[in-house]
C-alpha cells in the first residue's frame, strides 16, 4: 500500500478524533485555575511547512528537511492508557525526513518550567533513512517541554505543553 495514503489516512483519523474527542473540553481545566506553567508555556505554533509528497495541513511544523505534526493549542493530552507503569507519560510523535535530513533520527528534550530528568525517546528501526519516521517521547512529568529532533543535517525544535487527561 502507498505510504502517502497510510500517512494521510493516519493524519485524517487523528484530526477527526481530536475534533470529536469529548475529553478535549477538559484541556481548559474544567473551570479550575490553570497551573502557572500552562499559561506561561511558549508553545510552538505550526509554521505551515510540510514534507514533500504530503498534502498541506495546518498542523505540520518544520523546515530544512525535517517536519512533525503539532497538537492543537500546543497541548499534548496524555490519557491514562499512555501512562507507563513507572509513571512516565508516552506520546507518539511522527517525523518526516527529506534528503537534507536523511539518517537516524535522534530526539532530546528538557522541561522548561522546572528542573526534571530529560525526556526519553523511542525511535524504532525499519523506517529507512528518509521519509516517515515514527517515534515516541516519554516524559517523566507533565509540564512545558522543549523537544528537539535531529537527523542528518536537519534539526527541528518545538515546545509542547504536556498534560494528563481523564480517559
Amino acid at each position: 500500500m502507498n505510504r502517502a495514503y497510510i500517512v494521510g489516512g493516519t493524519l485524517l483519523i487523528a484530526t477527526l478524533a481530536w475534533n470529536s474527542w469529548p475529553a478535549r473540553a477538559r484541556l481548559a481545566g474544567g473551570g479550575r485555575a490553570a497551573p502557572s506553567w500552562e499559561s506561561s508555556c511558549p508553545v510552538s505554533r505550526p509554521n505551515g511547512g510540510h514534507p514533500a509528497g504530503q498534502a498541506p495541513d495546518r498542523w505540520y511544523h518544520g523546515m530544512g528537511g525535517l517536519w512533525t505534526i503539532l497538537w492543537p493549542r500546543g497541548t499534548a493530552p496524555i490519557p491514562r492508557v499512555n501512562v507507563q507503569r513507572n509513571g512516565w507519560l508516552y506520546l507518539k510523535v511522527p517525523w518526516w525526513r527529506e534528503a537534507a535530513s536523511a539518517g537516524r533520527l535522534r530526539i532530546q528534550g528538557r522541561r522548561l518550567d522546572r528542573s526534571e530528568p530529560a525526556l526519553k525517546a523511542d525511535v524504532p528501526v525499519g523506517y529507512g533513512n528518509s521519509g516517515l519516521q515514527a517515534s515516541a517521547a516519554l516524559f517523566p512529568t507533565v509540564g512545558c517541554w522543549q523537544i528537539t529532533g535531529r537527523a542528518g543535517g536537519g534539526s527541528l525544535t518545538m515546545v509542547e505543553r504536556v498534560i494528563r487527561v481523564r480517559g
